[in-house]
This record gives C-alpha cells, sequence and structure tokens, in this order.
C-alpha cells in the first residue's frame, strides 16, 4: 500500500489494523511526520501514548535510539494528554487509579531515562 505523505490524514480509515505498518519517506521529515500522525491517531482512538508507534518506525527509518527516545519523550505527551481530555470528558476517569498510573508511570520513566543515559554513549 502507498499512501502520499499530504493524503495521510484523509486516508487513515485506508490502514489496516491487524498488521504490522512500516513508513518509508524520502525525507528527514516525512517519515518522523506520519509516525506521528499514525501514533496520535492510534493514541486517540484507544486512549494509550504513542510511542509503542513512533519509536519502532523511526528506528526502522535508521534514527539513533537515544535520539528517537528523545523525540519519544517529548511527543508522546501531547497525543496522550489529547486521548485523556477526551476520556475526561466523558467522565471516564478514576482519581485514585490516575493518581496511582501517574506516579508509577513518572517513576519508570525516570528510572528508564537514567539507564539510557548511562548505557548509550553520547551521539553527534
Amino acid at each position: 500500500m502507498h499512501i502520499p505523505l499530504d493524503e495521510l490524514p484523509q486516508r487513515l480509515e485506508e490502514i489496516p489494523g491487524n498488521k504490522a505498518i512500516i513508513a518509508f519517506c524520502s525525507s528527514v521529515f516525512r517519515g518522523p511526520f506520519a509516525g506521528g500522525v499514525l501514533a496520535g491517531f492510534v493514541s486517540g482512538l484507544l486512549g494509550v501514548g504513542g510511542g509503542g508507534i513512533i519509536s519502532p518506525l523511526m528506528i526502522l527509518q535508521g534514527f539513533n535510539p537515544k535520539k528517537v527516545a528523545t523525540v519519544t519523550a517529548f511527543s508522546v505527551p501531547f497525543s496522550s494528554l489529547s486521548a485523556f481530555i477526551t476520556y475526561a470528558a466523558m467522565g471516564s476517569i478514576s482519581i485514585k487509579i490516575l493518581i496511582f498510573a501517574g506516579l508509577a508511570a513518572w517513576a519508570g520513566g525516570y528510572l528508564g531515562t537514567k539507564v539510557m543515559q548511562k548505557k548509550c554513549s553520547p551521539t553527534p
């Protein structure tokens, strides 16, 4: 299947939900953009963060994993926040679970970042 980048937002329904998706682009910016659109769509649809989509797509396109982690850490909150606001507006929030899961996610993110910083050498 081939979907040009400028048609991606209008043709999201054509993307199969039961198959692996790999995006290839001729520009260094097109791949991450397409991955971001796809991650935002899945995040809004399922109410999850898009890091599970953005990260593998960027790594498959040859980006440095440490830089991918940085991009994901920056971009995922935007798609997650939009999904959170939507579910909050529908009244689907448990404050107890929100606090517990939020603190656990913060701790996991902090520890994961520390491990990434120690294990991966800096790159220019």
